[in-house]
């Protein structure tokens, strides 16, 4: 892992579920976010779909676009954005 600019995560942080999951393989592939890219969605999301998210939503939805646009035909993506909209009006 190496740092990256996402607000209130300091640059070597890794959640333990992820911890666990990378020790225990349950991913199936990992995502890097270029720069500039999250916080692009994010002004995205609330620009043109009404959701108010922060630089890690827009890093998650980022990824699941650029997933999508690789899995087959029918399958079902789900990203979550686990966030409120409050801190963000002012932006």
């Amino acid at each position: 892992f190496t740092g990256h600019p996402i607000q209130g995560w300091t640059p070597d942080f890794i959640p333990l579920v992820l911890e666990k999951g990378l020790d225990q393989n349950l991913h199936d592939e990992m995502v890097d976010i270029p720069d500039g890219a999250a916080v692009s969605m994010s002004q995205s999301l609330a620009r043109n779909e009404g959701i108010l998210t922060g630089i890690s939503g827009g890093a998650t939805v980022w990824a699941a676009v650029e997933t999508a646009k690789k899995a087959p035909e029918g399958s079902v993506l789900v990203a979550m954005l686990p966030d409120t909209g409050e801190r963000y009006l002012s932006t």
